[in-house]
């Protein structure tokens, strides 16, 4: 009887062990540490029009306490100062630096997270595939001076600055300060040198690198200072003594009228190579004038040639303007007789 129960008790035990057999080799058993798996996408890119800004990973196990100097990035991109936040499964890292359009491989150092390279696809914009236009702000010409820049990108632009734009000829960025998102940007304060044409460029991963050009106003402040006109030309076909007036430039000859209708003028002048001529409100009929004329604007220039004791000879240029201090022309400019 014995016997029969020490055998039952070997059967028995022997029915147990190979039970437990089937069960471990069933059950997955744990590999170490590295049991963790993750799966790794970019964040922000699309394919030649987007640069990927970030990388988003995922885990099969919450994480705990995972940093961004445990991730190590190469390839088509870079760490570089990039900030990891999240939890759980669920971390980004975001601000990456890609290089180039590509693939990035990405592994993780930390205890507990599988072991081993992954590979990501990474995008970046094509240099020059966003266009944009530029307009003046606040301007009107002859009324009021621009003030800005306006400029409509045909995408979304994030991340420009001052320093990426440039502004020149007839105006420059000076102290400006730059305003906006998305599609519509603003460059406020610009100084305007003089009324024309300001040459822009951009100098910006993903935006074309052509200039343009827009228009841009200035107001220009009279100038009040004495006007003098100088006529080259004049020596060479006159050698005596001439009569040059000023006069308004929409005047139409009229005999009663003539001289008196005269604005300013420089009367009996002797023509000289280089000789400029001081123009004044009381010259007529005056050898020492006294009074210099100091106006602005558009007026018609009319000589008159000494001939016998009168000026037969008659020269006129209408559309002259009177901007500046010295006022230069031609007398190959000039229309015969009074027009």
């Amino acid at each position: 009887m014995k016997r029969n129960n020490l055998h039952f008790l070997a059967l028995l035990l022997i029915v147990v062990g190979v039970i437990a057999m089937t069960v471990l080799t069933a059950c997955p058993q744990p590999t170490g540490n590295n049991d963790i798996t993750y799966t790794v996408a970019q964040v922000g890119g699309t394919s030649e029009t987007a640069t990927t800004t970030g990388l988003v990973f995922t885990f099969d196990n919450d994480v705990e306490g995972l940093t961004a100097a445990e991730i190590t990035i190469s390839g088509a991109a870079s760490k570089g100062s990039a900030t990891l936040s999240g939890s759980g499964k669920t971390w980004t890292l975001s601000g990456i630096t890609v290089s180039s359009q590509g693939n990035a491989t990405v592994l993780i150092s930390k205890d507990g997270i599988e072991d081993g390279n992954k590979t990501v696809e990474v995008y970046k914009a094509n240099v020059g595939n966003i266009t944009y236009t530029v307009a003046q702000v606040g301007g009107v010409s002859g009324t009021t001076t621009t003030t800005g820049l306006l400029f409509t990108f045909s995408e979304a632009v994030t991340g420009l600055t001052v320093d990426d734009i440039r502004v020149e000829d007839d105006a420059s960025k000076g102290s400006a300060t730059l305003s906006g998102s998305g599609t519509t940007w603003t460059l406020s304060g610009i100084t305007v040198n003089g009324e024309g044409f300001a040459t822009v460029s951009i100098d910006k991963d993903g935006i074309e690198s052509d200039s343009k050009t827009v228009a841009v106003y200035k107001i220009t402040e009279p100038n009040t200072d004495p006007k003098s006109i100088k006529i080259i030309g004049l020596d060479a076909q006159y050698d005596s003594m001439l009569r040059i007036m000023i006069m308004p430039n929409d005047y139409t000859f009229d005999d009663d009228i003539g001289l008196t209708a005269a604005i300013a003028g420089a009367n009996a002048v002797t023509p000289s190579t280089d000789d400029t001529y001081q123009l004044y409100t009381d010259f007529i009929d005056n050898e020492n004038p006294s009074t210099p004329w100091t106006g602005n604007g558009i007026y018609k220039i009319w000589i008159q040639a000494e001939g016998s004791g009168e000026y037969p000879d008659e020269k006129t240029l209408p559309q002259v303007n009177f901007n500046k201090e010295m006022v230069q022309v031609r007398l190959s400019d000039f229309e015969e007789g009074w027009n």
